[in-house]
């Protein structure tokens, strides 16, 4: 017997669900990647545990004709999204921008409340 028609649907729209954003976050005018996790992948997944879960990533690589051809990106203002330790994220971001060259740029904190299902 096949799927029915509601674990079908869960099977493709999760792919989705990292797109939709709540129209009240509209004004941070973020820009996300999207990457499906594939077998070939497995050994360049990182983890860290958080207080909350475990969580993990794929750490972005960019080619060196990137860095080349355009040696920093436009980047202004990076708002931090609600968490539970937002002005340590705040800290951390502001860190990494300095150490990648980035000089004009603003780290605002998000005063949206964090809710955890």
């Amino acid at each position: 017997m096949g799927k029915g028609v509601l674990s079908s649907w869960d099977d493709q729209i999760y792919r989705l669900s990292p797109l939709i954003k709540d129209d009240c976050f509209q004004s941070e005018n973020e820009f996300r990647i999207v990457h499906e996790l594939q077998m070939t992948d497995v050994h360049r997944v990182r983890f860290r545990q958080k207080k909350t879960l475990l969580s993990r990533h794929i750490p972005l690589v960019f080619p060196v004709w990137a860095a080349n051809r355009v040696p920093i990106l436009p980047i202004v203002e990076v708002m931090i999204g609600p968490s539970r330790q937002r002005e340590v994220s705040a800290v951390s971001v502001n860190t990494l921008l300095l150490q990648l060259g980035y000089r004009d740029f603003k780290v605002e904190i998000s005063n949206r409340p964090l809710q955890l299902p």
